[in-house]
């Protein structure tokens, strides 16, 4: 009985350990510009999307990013149209972006995931996630600007952690960096084409 009581007790503390995501704060948490030009352009945007991590849960998709930034570009004000083409049909006046998520090599991952499986997540550990973002703005297919602007999410992942982690999950967390890092690279491109005084 008690071997069975403690193999049922270790699955349950592997199963629910708690893991608290915190931004390293890389990149400054701005509002989107609002402007009101008085010569407006129509713009086109693409996305193209790499995830070398298979254990990162709790991405935005490829999708929710064209519906993010599409909201972006509109209500910022800047452009007489926003539209979504892909990256080989751009328009004159259109923004690539790059969105790109890794995590730690896989034998640095793994062996902290064999302490952390070891000790029953009774010692804190972490695990380092990161995006990288960035905006080529196109003029007559020539690419004139690229701001660019990176996010380090550190996962903590310890057994006290589970009443926090089930608030504070990854979805929340990555959400949060992810607009960020949009509405930056937003400005940027703004305050380059001289929308913003």
């Amino acid at each position: 009985m008690n071997k069975l009581f403690l193999f049922v007790f270790s699955l349950l503390l592997l199963f629910c350990s708690g893991c608290l995501e915190i931004p390293m704060g890389y990149t400054p948490d701005l509002d989107l510009t609002v402007c009101s030009p008085t010569r407006k352009y129509a713009i086109t945007f693409s996305v193209d999307y790499i995830s070398d991590g298979d254990q990162i849960i709790g991405l935005a998709s490829n999708e929710k990013y064209i519906e993010w930034i599409n909201a972006y570009l509109q209500s910022c004000g800047a452009f007489s149209s926003v539209g979504y083409k892909s990256f080989a049909n751009k328009s004159n006046y259109h923004i690539h972006f790059l969105v790109h998520y890794s995590c730690m090599p896989s034998n640095e991952a793994a062996a902290i995931g064999f302490l952390m499986g070891y000790t029953f997540f009774t010692i804190p550990m972490w695990v380092n996630m990161y995006l990288d973002m960035s905006a080529v703005v196109y003029l007559n297919g020539k690419p004139i600007h690229s701001p660019s602007t990176t996010e380090n999410l550190r996962c903590y992942v310890w057994l006290p952690f589970l009443p926090v982690g089930l608030v504070w999950n990854q979805w929340w967390a990555w959400t949060t960096q992810e607009k960020k890092c949009l509405r930056y690279l937003i400005n940027d491109v703004l305050i380059y084409q001289g929308k913003i005084e």
